[in-house]
């Protein structure tokens, strides 16, 4: 688990150890005091993965693709070590203004949107 970083959302009683334990293992343990149903929902929706022990409380999660569960340390572990998350696919691209099967954007959707491409800002009136 070498250079991993983790953030660690709520502050139950056992966010101390937790870092504690993170530090030890020479990782980066960022403790944010969150709502974590919230920032879990919100991290899930923004196609983060998203590791959560196998809790009833967490049964609502675990219907997404990018949730991962663990049921103990060692699948903590496993669970991290596979927490990689799958290609955007060619639909999802294209919601963004790529072009599938290219590294380039759409310069029509990116000019009715008002993004910025490669070249610049494009649909801004000195572009017209």
């Amino acid at each position: 688990l070498a250079g991993l970083e983790i953030d660690l959302y709520g502050n139950r009683e056992d966010s101390d150890q937790v870092k504690e334990a993170g530090n030890k293992l020479k990782l980066v343990v960022r403790v944010h005091p969150d709502v974590v149903c919230t920032t879990t929902a919100e991290a899930l929706a923004m196609g983060k993965i998203v590791i959560c022990a196998n809790h009833p409380s967490n049964d609502f999660f675990k219907q997404f693709s990018n949730c991962r569960t663990y049921d103990d340390g060692n699948g903590f572990i496993e669970a991290t070590r596979n927490a990689e998350p799958a290609p955007l696919t060619d639909a999802l691209r294209r919601a963004f203004g790529a072009i599938p099967g290219s590294l380039y954007p759409d310069e029509e959707q990116c000019k009715e949107l008002g993004l910025f491409t490669l070249t610049g800002r494009v649909g801004s009136k000195k572009d017209n």
